[in-house]
C-alpha cells in the first residue's frame, strides 16, 4: 500500500509502480490507481493525453494537469468511462465515447459527451457539460452549476439541479427533478415533469401539449407560460433572453427570484443578486 501522489503520463518510457514521479510515471490511468488502492488519501495526477476507462473507489482523487480539453478517457464504446466509488473523484477530463460517461462518484470541470446509455449516473457533478449523449444527460445525480444540452433523450431525470442550463435536448428537459436557479429553454420533449421548480426560467420548450410544464410539477418564484395556478411568485412574461441561457438588460428576471432558494454563485461563477434573478444567471451579460 502505497499513499501520495501518483502521476501518469501515456508517452512515458520508463513507468514504474508507484509511479511517484514524472520519471517513473504510469502510462495509463488505472495502473496509478491500483497501485495505490486500498488506502488513501491519494491523488492520481494525469498529463495530457488520451486514455482508457477506469474504475476507482476512495477516498482517492483523479485530476488532469491542464483540463478537459487536453485530458480525455475514451470508452471505445463498449465500456464506461469512468466507475467512481464512494470517496473517489475525478477533476478536469472528457468523457466520450463510452457505454456512459460517469458513474458514481464526484465529478468536478468536466465534459461528458457523446456516450452511449448517458453522460452521468448516481454522480455528484460540478461545473460540468454533459452534452451531445445518445442516452439521457444525468440521472439519480446532483447537478451544481452545470450545462445539460443536446442529448437525444431526457436532459435530467431523478436529479437535484442547482444554478444549471438544460438546454436543447430532444426529449423533455427535467423529470421527476427538483430545479433551483435553473434555465429551461428550447427542449422538444418539454420543460419539466412531474418536477418541483423554484427561482427558474421554463420557457420556449416544445411538446404538442404542456410545453413547459405538466400538471404534476410545482413552480415557485418562476418565468414560464401559461401562468401556473399553483404556487408562489411566478411571472409569465417573456423572459426577454440576451441568448439562451443569459438575460438581457430589460429581462423581468432581474431581481424577480426569492433569495431563500439562492445558493453558491450563478453557473457563471458570480455571486447572486440581492434579490436574485430568476434562472441560471444572477446578472445581465448582453451578448
Amino acid at each position: 500500500m502505497v499513499n501520495g501522489v501518483h502521476y501518469v503520463a501515456g508517452d512515458n518510457v520508463n513507468p514504474a509502480a508507484p509511479y511517484a514521479s514524472w520519471a517513473t510515471a504510469a502510462t495509463n490511468i488505472q495502473d496509478a490507481i491500483n497501485a495505490v488502492e486500498p488506502g488513501g488519501p491519494v491523488v492520481v495526477v494525469v498529463t495530457n493525453g488520451n486514455y482508457s476507462s477506469i474504475a476507482a473507489s476512495g477516498p482517492l482523487t483523479v485530476r488532469s494537469v491542464n483540463g478537459q480539453l487536453f485530458t480525455i478517457i475514451n470508452g471505445v464504446r463498449s465500456n464506461l468511462c469512468v466507475s467512481l466509488g464512494n470517496g473517489a473523484s475525478l477533476t478536469g477530463f472528457t468523457l466520450t465515447n463510452g457505454s456512459g460517461g460517469a458513474s458514481g462518484g464526484t465529478v468536478n470541470d468536466c465534459t461528458l459527451s457523446g456516450n452511449a446509455a448517458y453522460g452521468a449516473n448516481s454522480s455528484t457533478l460540478s461545473n460540468c457539460t454533459i452534452n451531445g449523449n445518445s442516452g439521457s444527460g444525468a440521472s439519480s445525480s446532483t447537478l451544481n452549476n452545470c450545462t445539460v444540452t443536446g442529448n437525444t433523450d431526457v436532459g435530467a431525470s431523478g436529479c437535484a439541479l442547482i444554478n444549471c442550463a438544460v438546454i436543447g435536448n430532444s426529449g423533455v428537459g427535467a423529470r421527476s427533478s427538483t430545479l433551483t436557479n435553473c434555465t429551461l429553454t428550447g427542449n422538444a420533449g418539454g420543460g419539466v415533469s412531474g418536477c418541483t421548480v423554484n427561482n427558474s426560467i421554463v420557457y420556449f420548450n416544445t411538446v404538442a401539449q404542456a410545453a413547459n410544464y405538466d400538471s404534476q410539477s410545482a413552480l415557485n418564484y418562476c418565468c414560464t407560460t401559461p401562468q401556473p395556478d399553483n404556487g408562489f411568485g411566478n411571472i409569465s412574461l417573456d423572459p426577454q433572453l440576451a441568448n439562451s441561457s443569459h438575460l438581457s438588460a430589460g429581462s423581468p428576471c432581474r431581481g424577480a427570484g426569492n433569495a431563500a432558494y439562492a445558493s453558491g454563485t450563478d453557473i457563471d461563477g458570480e455571486p447572486w443578486l440581492n434579490p436574485p434573478s430568476v434562472g441560471a444567471m444572477s446578472i445581465v451579460r448582453a451578448r
